[in-house]
This record gives C-alpha cells, structure tokens and sequence, in this order.
C-alpha cells in the first residue's frame, strides 16, 4: 500500500459520510434541511470539508441521489444476474427475489423522491435523476429477460413508473395503498405473459 492510499481512503470514507448525512437530512426534513452547517454537523466532519468535496449544493443533491441509486441499483443487479445465469430461468423465481428484494428497500427511499421533486425546479439536477431511471430500468429490463419476456427492454420504464407511484402512494397515504411489493408482482407477473401471481 502506497503512503498516499490511506489518505486517500480516508478522503473517500468521509465524502461517502457527507452523502450520506445529505440523505439523512433531506429525509427527515426536505431540501430546506440541506444546509452546509446542519450536513458537517450530520457527518461528523469539519465545515470546510463540504466546499473541499464539493462545488455548491446542487453538486452534493446530485451526488447524494447517485449514491443512494447506485447501491440499490447494486443490490437488485445481484438479484437479476443471478437469474440470468439460470439454464431455464423460471418466472416464479424471479418474482419471488424481486420481493425479497423490495422487501428489504433503503429507508432513504423518500429521500429520492424528495430530489426527484427537486429535479423538477432544478435543471442541474436533471441529468443525475435520468441516470436513475435508467439504472432502474436497466437491472429490471435484465430480470424481465430472465423471467422468459420477449421484449423487456419497452415494458422496463413502465414497470418502474408503477413502482414509483405506488412507492410514492406508500409514502404518503400508507392506509390507501396496495402492498407495495404485491403490486409490483402483480404487474410483472402480467409483463411477463402470464406469469402466476406468488401467493401473498
């Protein structure tokens, strides 16, 4: 190890902390809650810290809503690799692991809806948030595939326009809404030509 490389971990330790805090904060308490004193506080780090790692705020918003997408993303492109490797993938099977796998959702989930809404005022946050949608829509396009669809890559954005609204709806009217992990197998029971719906 070079002299220079604890150093260097440490520098990605605490500008992964910031991202963090920045999540934390924008949960609990939206946009307004990001300022420059309350993320130090929040991460444990000095204030200048935040203009080292960063150019301003819309630069921490964006890469606080990359961080948290990128992990997700991470976590279910497990999950749909693992099915593609399959000899003969079974639609059953790739419905039951995508439960699990939202059964177990970051609780920053409001958070990025929160920069989704931000994005819609904020044009520099534009950009991150349709790298997003497209990281989503590319691990379910892949375990769409698995599970025997002809054309996954069309039905994909759909699939995860309906996870967001009834992720949404969960958020805000949780007495209203549909199980969220139900629905979402249900619709990719129907994508998927006919795929029996797990037993709930």
């Amino acid at each position: 190890m070079t002299p220079d490389r604890p150093r260097q971990a440490r520098g990605e330790a605490r500008h992964r902390d910031i991202l963090v805090a920045t999540l934390a904060l924008v949960r609990t308490g939206g946009i307004a809650a990001v300022t420059s004193r309350a993320v130090a506080r929040e991460a444990g780090v000095p204030l200048g810290s935040l203009s080292y790692y960063f150019d301003g705020k819309d630069d921490l918003l964006e890469q606080a809503l990359l961080l948290h997408v990128d992990e997700e993303v991470s976590r279910m492109r497990e999950i749909s690799d693992a099915l593609a490797a399959e000899d003969d993938p079974d639609p059953q099977q790739a419905a039951e692991a995508f439960r699990s796998a939202l059964r177990e959702g970051d609780p920053s989930t409001i958070a990025q809806f929160e920069l989704y809404l931000e994005a819609g005022r904020n044009p520099a946050l534009q950009q991150a948030a349709a790298r997003c949608f497209a990281a989503y829509e590319e691990v379910v396009a892949a375990a769409l595939a698995a599970a025997g669809m002809d054309d996954p890559e069309t039905a994909a954005p759909l699939f995860v326009a309906f996870a967001d609204g009834l992720g949404l709806r969960q958020l805000a009217a949780p007495e209203t809404a549909l199980a969220l992990d139900d629905g979402l197998l249900r619709l990719f029971g129907a994508l998927t030509a006919g795929t029996p719906t797990p037993p709930r």
